[in-house]
């Protein structure tokens, strides 16, 4: 005859049997056609064991809580990430639209009239009243664009702050 396995439900209906008082160990052993050392020795590991039950369920609620600050932080993260790209790309556009006014200066006929005239003459004493007047034109002109460049980053800084 092989040696019987028995559940661990079986085990603990027992178990609470013997603890529970109502009948002696040794008859529910006999009743259960079982070692009466064989069902002390499932009481003892059940009431070794019984604190463990409390805790898992206390590691179950820290790993529950940990998830919920994982999800929580991953949250505030994508909310950051969305806050960046909204700025990198307002930063962006304002770079793209200051370098067109740039490219637009630097390439300019006028600024390389200017700087013809600037290279051909040792001075400007000599200049004729319409050179002087290009030059005035030309100097408020780059006024304008810095003027323009400061409102854009006033708003900038407006918006990041925000």
């Amino acid at each position: 005859m092989g040696k019987r396995k028995f559940t661990a439900e079986f085990k603990a209906k027992l178990v609470l049997e013997v603890i529970s008082g109502e009948r002696e160990l040794g008859e529910i052993a006999l009743e259960h056609q079982i070692n009466p050392n064989q069902l002390r020795t499932w009481k003892s590991a059940f009431l070794e064991k019984a604190p463990q039950v409390f805790e898992e369920s206390k590691a179950a609620k820290e790993a529950a809580l940990r998830a919920d600050e994982a999800a929580a932080e991953k949250a505030e993260m994508l909310k950051t990430i969305g806050q960046l790209t909204l700025e990198r790309d307002f930063l962006m556009k304002q770079a793209h639209e200051k370098n067109k006014v740039q490219l637009r200066i630097v390439n300019s006929p006028a600024k390389k009239f200017l700087e013809g005239q600037m290279k051909s003459k040792k001075g400007y004493s000599k200049q004729s009243g319409t050179q002087k007047a290009f030059r005035q034109r030309w100097s408020d002109y780059l006024d304008d664009i810095k003027l323009k460049e400061n409102t854009e980053q006033r708003s900038l800084e407006h918006v990041v702050r925000e």
